[in-house]
C-alpha cells in the first residue's frame, strides 16, 4: 500500500520505487518488472507510473490496471481492468504520443519498432499471476517462455526452434 492508499501487487523479479510523500502535483512511481495496480482516485493529481529508461508512461486518476515492463525485454504491456488509463509514448524522435485504453483493452507496444497495438483482451489472462497461476490461450511458445522465465525466474533453452512456431493454451 502506497502513501496515497493506491494498493500494488507485484510480480517475481519486480521492483518499484516511489517517494515516501507524494508532491502535491502528482503521485509518480517507477517501474521496473510486473505490477497490478488498484490506484486510489485523486481528481486533483494524477498516478504516473514512469518507466526508467524506456519511452512509455501510464497516467490514471482512479483505476485498475496490469503493467509488464522487464528492463531485457524489448516490449511493454498494459492491460486495463477498469476505469482509464493514457499511455504517454516517446519516439526516437522525442515526439510524445497520447493513447486512451477503455476497459478490457492491452496496449502491446515494441520499443525496436514503435510499434503499437492494441486488443480487447480477456484481461483474467494477465492478471492470473497474482493468484499464483499462469494462462494462456493459443499464446506462441515464445511468449509463454518469457512468461514463466519470470514468474520462476528462471531462464530456458530451447534445442528445436520449431517449438517456437507453436501455440499453447493451458495453466500452470
Amino acid at each position: 500500500t502506497l502513501p496515497d492508499g493506491t494498493k500494488v501487487y507485484l510480480n517475481s523479479a519486480t521492483k518499484l520505487t516511489y517517494p515516501v510523500s507524494f508532491a502535491a502535483e502528482e503521485r509518480r512511481v517507477e517501474l521496473e518488472g510486473e505490477a497490478y495496480f488498484k490506484v486510489n482516485r485523486e481528481t486533483k493529481r494524477p498516478f504516473i507510473v514512469d518507466l526508467p529508461d524506456r519511452p512509455l508512461e501510464v497516467e490514471v486518476l482512479g483505476t485498475e490496471f496490469n503493467m509488464q515492463a522487464y528492463a531485457a525485454d524489448p516490449v511493454l504491456k498494459t492491460t486495463l481492468v477498469n476505469g482509464s488509463v493514457r499511455l504517454g509514448i516517446e519516439t526516437k524522435q522525442g515526439l510524445v504520443k497520447y493513447m486512451i485504453l477503455n476497459p478490457s483493452q492491452k496496449a502491446v507496444y515494441d520499443v525496436e519498432t514503435e510499434m503499437l497495438q492494441v486488443a480487447e483482451v480477456n484481461t483474467i489472462y494477465d492478471t492470473a499471476w497474482m493468484q499464483g497461476r499462469l494462462m494462456f490461450k493459443d499464446t506462441p511458445v515464445p511468449e509463454v517462455i518469457n512468461r514463466l522465465s519470470h514468474f520462476y525466474n528462471v531462464s530456458f533453452q530451447v534445442q528445436d526452434s520449431l517449438i517456437n512456431s507453436y501455440t499453447f493454451t493451458g495453466t500452470f
